[in-house]
């Protein structure tokens, strides 16, 4: 079966350089480290998306409250998961749509009961008002932004929650249907599907309120461990977190986002920054792309602390003159970093992203099936291996192309209980197991 690629702590921390930056270091999880936005952000004052931008400390009692919240989550959803309901200690029959850490319908319903819950305990209600007062510093930057805002900790954005959202599908759904009802070729199919992804995946980080934000927190493997990494590498007393809170801006484009690498303070790569994604005006507006890019980034070389970084950049379609901007700076390179259309199983790409000479690559033609199949080769032993990359997990992929094979042909269809249609998906998670047989997320 097809399967994402996963990177072992070793592979994220080796480098030809044992003293190049890695996530896993000690010292990037210390309150100097500028990995964190609040150094970068500041040193890009004027290059980066339009908007505000402000900084909630997160107490050490609220970052121990989300880890214990997690820690407890994980532990009901892997009950559920053999079968035996968590809230009630009754057997009942395996969940058969997707894991229960994935089903944005039994978070909804453990973050209820939670509220219910903690607050009769006499420990567990420290947690829930450690969560609440987070909850309501955020809540009261976000109201100043019109309620519309983008949340990243200290280092990591809680991006990868939002496919643990039960609004996720719907919004990939609406962009299915206006694909459809546009006419899109079987040709670009694919590269549509994945375009509806990508947009519910931005779409997501919209948060409106505190309660919104807290969730993304909660629901994020990402945020998890990084407070865990500082929690591990603090020294005592020295807790230092934040949640950074910009505006959101509505003028980025998600499949607009390009990745540009700078090692040894030269510029050595630039890519789409999704090597999944086919748009033809980028490929008619390649130079027009790189030299708007090209003027923001001769600043962000000046302004930069760091000479070895990857920076992400926003680029309006239309690029007009100034349309250009920094989304975030990470102080270190592939493969911690993603390399967008630079392969990394590729010894050739890995020697142009640490040497050069420059390229800028976007994506030239409509995606196909065969753009997921990756060949890795061992440099010592010359075995190969075949490694499935896909912008999705193969349930998430299917799912989609069963939405459009229903929208463009709205017949009834039989389902194996997997992939059923989104009104029956919706369904809420409750504690009587026949009703959630009816229905995943």
């Amino acid at each position: 079966m097809a399967a994402r690629i996963t990177l072992s702590t070793t592979d994220l921390g080796s480098t030809s350089n044992s003293d190049a930056p890695s996530y896993w270091n000690a010292e990037n999880h210390t309150g100097e480290s500028y990995l964190r936005a609040e150094h970068w952000k500041e040193d890009m004052e004027g290059l980066t998306l339009p908007g505000r931008t402000q900084i909630v400390p997160v107490s050490q009692p609220s970052g121990e409250a989300i880890l214990r919240y997690v820690e407890e989550l994980k532990m009901f959803a892997a009950l559920r998961d053999t079968g035996v309901d968590p809230y009630t200690s009754k057997s009942g029959p395996i969940p058969k749509d997707v894991p229960s850490m994935d089903s944005g319908a039994f978070l909804d319903h453990h973050w209820t009961w939670a509220s219910q819950e903690w607050i009769k305990s006499t420990v567990r209600v420290h947690w829930w008002n450690s969560l609440q007062d987070l909850s309501s510093s955020l809540d009261r930057v976000i109201s100043d932004y019109n309620h519309a805002a983008f949340v990243k900790l200290s280092v990591r954005s809680p991006k990868d929650a939002v496919a643990r959202l039960s609004i996720t599908r719907e919004r990939v759904k609406e962009k299915i249907r206006e694909s459809v009802e546009g006419g899109c070729s079987s040709e670009e199919e694919l590269g549509q599907n994945i375009c509806a992804i990508r947009w519910a995946a931005w779409r997501g980080l919209r948060v409106s309120s505190g309660e919104d934000a807290l969730q993304l927190l909660l629901r994020s493997d990402r945020i998890y461990v990084d407070i865990l990494q500082h929690q591990l590498f603090s020294a005592k007393g020295a807790w230092d977190l934040n949640v950074i809170v910009s505006e959101f801006f509505e003028g980025f484009h998600p499949d607009w986002e390009f990745r540009g690498f700078v090692s040894g303070g030269v510029r050595t790569g630039l890519t789409a920054y999704s090597p999944f994604i086919f748009e033809r005006q980028q490929v008619e507006k390649k130079a027009d792309i790189l030299r708007l890019i090209e003027k923001v980034w001769d600043r962000v070389d000046e302004k930069s602390r760091v000479q070895d970084y990857s920076v992400d950049f926003a680029v309006s379609p239309e690029c007009g003159e100034g349309q250009c901007w920094v989304i975030e700076i990470n102080a270190f390179l592939p493969p911690l970093a993603g390399s967008g259309l630079f392969s990394m199983h590729d010894a050739k790409d890995r020697d142009i992203i640490k040497n050069g000479p420059f390229e800028f690559r976007v994506k030239e033609k409509p995606i196909v099936e065969e753009d997921f199949t990756v060949v890795k080769v061992d440099e010592k032993t010359g075995r190969t291996t075949t490694v499935i990359m896909q912008p999705a997990t193969p349930e998430v992929m299917d799912w989609v192309k069963e939405v459009r094979r229903e929208l463009k042909d709205p017949k009834p269809v039989q389902t194996n209980g997997t992939f059923l249609p989104l009104s029956t998906q919706q369904l809420k998670f409750t504690s009587e197991r026949r009703e959630h047989q009816k229905g995943g997320t």
